[in-house]
């Protein structure tokens, strides 16, 4: 069976599927190269430029390919600014003001995407999920990270992200 013959349902699959291991694959990538002095994943990022990058390529290639599939050009433009700002995090030392800007894009590039899709599909769900979101985030915004680690808090922003993801693959509804 060739990509081109496919059902929609089948490439869609295909996307997340992608996706997700890809995100794994970032993952495992950042835990080989954690050390218990990293205050954010920012810093650990400084480690695994290279090939957490070439994950992140691949996982934005995926990403883009699943909105586009979905047709809503304001999930694609959501997205497509979170994937650039995780590109430009990557590539910059996290104690410059760029990559503070850039990381502050990236959460609520993260929010508002959620923040689109619970007014389009709300269920019980997603409200939480989206709450979630925005208490890390203040959270987040709030910590003076020259005092303490906000790295388990970040992780947690990013799993909660991941699982609105994946249940909004789940449903049926359309935005």
């Amino acid at each position: 069976m060739s990509y081109l013959s496919l059902s929609p349902i089948s490439k869609k699959n295909l996307y997340l599927s992608g996706m997700v291991l890809s995100y794994i694959s970032a993952i495992v990538t950042l835990f080989f190269y954690y050390t218990a002095t990293h205050i954010s994943i920012s810093e650990n990022m400084g480690n695994c430029r290279t090939p957490l990058f070439i994950i992140m390529v691949a996982m934005g290639i995926f990403t883009i390919l699943y909105e586009n599939h979905v047709r809503n050009k304001y999930t694609v433009t959501i997205m497509s600014a979170l994937l650039l700002s995780i590109y430009v995090i990557i590539f910059t030392d996290f104690t410059t003001q760029l990559h503070e800007s850039f990381a502050v894009l990236a959460f609520i590039s993260i929010t508002l995407f959620m923040m689109y899709v619970t007014y389009h599909i709300r269920t019980p769900i997603t409200i939480m999920l989206l709450f979630i979101q925005i208490v890390i985030n203040i959270w987040i915004f709030k910590t003076d990270i020259s005092i303490q680690s906000i790295y388990g808090v970040e992780c947690a922003g990013l799993i909660n992200f991941a699982a609105f993801y994946i249940y909004l693959h789940t449903r049926s509804d359309k935005l």
